[in-house]
């Protein structure tokens, strides 16, 4: 009873090491060795318990560790690439800029300083000497005109009206001048008030440039750089309304270029335009600064002489225009000589307008082309009946392919020796409305003229070639059906797929088509004129020369190209046998085709006198009245039954 009195009489006893020790000693030694080592085991279990509590604490503790050192990493990472970033999309920036050639620039209100990019200093052509530079400084680089400008931009920026947003030039090296463009804003203070202006600049002389090379092919042609119609008109304009103030006289020339198809056709477009461009610089010397010439169309051109005080002064200038046309145009490798006709008009006797003017200097134009090449006419009102009939003519002659009003005649042709028929020509009529049948003299030059000549050569030859379709469709022994090429068509790329093309849509042969040309359609480019006729020539067809001893012969090209047949023209037939000169020059045609291997045929022979004669000549064939006139198809049927 008096031991659990004393422990209990000590208070933190239990929580002493020394005096529980002194204790359990006590204890021990009063236990049994078997129990003492119970009591070890005991606490040797114990003490391995706090142990693994231990270590367990103690690794949850370093996971813990672990877990915040990755996070820190993770964050450090974290900052580096946003860091890296920042200063990628920095450079970025900065680069761009550059590329762009876009400078900035920090304007300080207090201070008039401007602190500037190196790309902007560049822009405004400033060696960089410091960081800043005052807005004086600046203002300098521009264009004097502009520097005012510049200064009451930035005004209204900083008082609110406007933002910075201007154009203005800036001086080269060279001491040209560039444009350059400037937008920028104001930046506040906490009172409201600018304190600086920060801006960017850029160069902006290319889309400046291109702007102007706009607003000039708007109003310019673009191959000659003259004057298109839509300036002329405004020219023409303000030239006769300060004539009607001034009481003066404006003189309209109409300009238009003599055989120039024959320049495009023989040498091509290239030298065609060519010939247009320094036309075009020629004419601008033959008048003064106040007039105006203008490329009209094609290879028409238009003058306007404005504050005139007599209509001679025009003349004057259309003898310069004509004299221009005396040298001889050197175009690539080429010499060409050319010609011009010029027609006159003027204000206000023979028009009030512009169009009444035009209209009239063409209607003088064309009368000056009739009367001959290189010359000029003044208009008279007596001149517009022709004209306006042509025009008239024109128009109908083009419904008249549209509503097949055209209509192909066959004159025959007969074997000299037998009197058998041999063949037809096939010649194109015009059932005119008004007129009745016109022949070909009547309109083919108009054609020519109004370029209508390609749209009758495809009729002509597709309408040949249907009707000997039909022919042999009807058991009718057929001939050979010749057609009539003017240069016009010879001379187009397309011919010789054109003539492939109608064999096949009408099932026609060959050797069942001729086709005609004359000596001056095959000799104006006889390297091209080779070409085409040796494709025609293996595609079967036959090639004859019309007209022969009319043109300016070669007989250097003659023998290379693939002719099958001469055609005598009537003119050296028409006085046979009586006209020694004609009878030569008939006996040395026929020769000559003898020699070359080639058929020969006359044309015109109108009497047995000329018949006999070419008979004894050995001559192979003929055509003419005296064998028959041109036939309508179903008359021509007759001779092939």
């Amino acid at each position: 009873m008096s031991s659990p009195k004393k422990t209990g009489s000590r208070p933190g006893a239990r929580s002493d090491p020394a005096a529980r020790a002194s204790v359990e000693k006590r204890r021990s030694a009063k236990l049994t060795p078997e129990q003492r080592i119970g009591v070890l085991e005991k606490q040797l279990a114990d003490s391995q318990a706090h142990l693994a509590a231990a270590n367990r604490e103690l690794d949850h503790a370093s996971s813990e560790l672990q877990i915040s050192a990755a996070k820190l990493r993770e964050s450090q990472e974290v900052t580096r690439s946003t860091r890296d970033a920042l200063k990628i999309s920095l450079d970025r920036e900065t680069l761009a800029l550059a590329f762009a050639e876009i400078g900035t620039s920090e304007f300080d209100v207090k201070s008039s300083m401007v602190r500037s990019s190196d790309m902007s200093l560049r822009l405004f052509g400033i060696q960089r000497e410091q960081a800043d530079l005052s807005f004086d400084k600046l203002l300098e680089s521009l264009h004097p005109e502009d520097r005012p400008k510049f200064s009451d931009a930035l005004a209204q920026c900083l008082n609110g009206t406007g933002n910075l947003d201007i154009e203005y030039r800036v001086a080269g090296a060279d001491g040209s001048f560039r444009w350059l463009r400037t937008k920028g804003d104001a930046l506040l203070g906490l009172d409201g008030d600018p304190i600086k202006v920060l801006w960017v600049t850029d160069d902006v002389s290319q889309r400046k440039d291109m702007d102007a090379r706009v607003r000039f092919l708007a109003h310019h042609d673009l191959l000659t750089g003259l004057p298109n119609r839509t300036l002329f008109q405004d020219r023409v304009q303000q030239a006769l309304a300060a004539a009607k103030r001034m009481q003066s006289l404006v003189a309209l020339l109409f300009i238009d270029l003599d055989r120039f198809k024959y320049v495009n056709d023989s040498f091509g477009h290239r030298i065609g335009d060519i010939l247009l461009q320094t036309v075009a610089a020629r004419l601008r010397k033959c008048v003064r600064e106040t007039d105006t010439v203008c490329r009209h169309a094609g290879d028409e051109y238009l003058i306007v002489l404005s504050a005139l005080r007599d209509p001679s002064e025009a003349a004057m200038v259309a003898k310069k225009v004509l004299a221009i046309f005396d040298e001889v145009f050197l175009l690539e490798s080429h010499e060409v000589r050319m010609s011009a006709s010029v027609g006159i008009s003027v204000y206000p006797d023979d028009g009030q307008t512009m169009e009444d003017l035009i209209r009239n200097a063409d209607a003088a134009m064309y009368h000056s082309k009739k009367g001959g090449h290189n010359r000029f006419e003044f208009f008279t009102p007596e001149l517009n009946a022709p004209v306006a009939e042509r025009l008239v003519l024109a128009n109908q002659l083009r419904r008249a392919i549209e509503d097949h009003h055209l209509v192909l005649h066959y004159q025959p042709q007969f074997d000299t020796a037998t009197n058998r028929l041999m063949g037809a020509e096939a010649l194109v009529r015009w059932n005119h409305a008004d007129r009745g049948l016109l022949f070909p003299d009547s309109f083919i030059a108009l054609a020519e003229e109004s370029d209508i000549i390609h749209l009758i050569g495809e009729w002509v030859l597709n309408e040949a070639c249907r009707q000997i379709a039909e022919w042999q469709g009807r058991n009718l022994k057929v001939v050979p059906v010749a057609i009539n090429f003017s240069a016009f068509q010879f001379r187009r790329s397309s011919l010789v797929q054109g003539v492939a093309d109608a064999f096949s849509r009408h099932g026609v042969k060959a050797h069942q088509l001729e086709i005609e040309l004359t000596e001056n359609a095959i000799m104006q480019d006889p390297k091209e004129t080779a070409k085409t006729l040796d494709q025609l020539h293996e595609m079967g067809v036959s090639l004859s020369i019309d007209d022969f001893g009319t043109g300016y012969s070669s007989l250097n090209y003659l023998k290379r190209f693939p002719i099958d047949k001469l055609k005598i023209d009537r003119n050296f037939i028409e006085d046979l046998p009586h006209d020694l000169n004609d009878s030569a020059i008939v006996h040395a045609i026929i020769n000559l085709a003898k020699s070359l291997r080639m058929i020969v045929i006359a044309e015109g022979v109108e009497t047995k006198e000329q018949l006999d004669f070419l008979r004894a000549l050995s001559c192979d064939g003929y055509q003419g009245y005296f064998g028959g006139r041109p036939l309508e198809a179903e008359r021509f049927a007759v001779l092939l039954s």
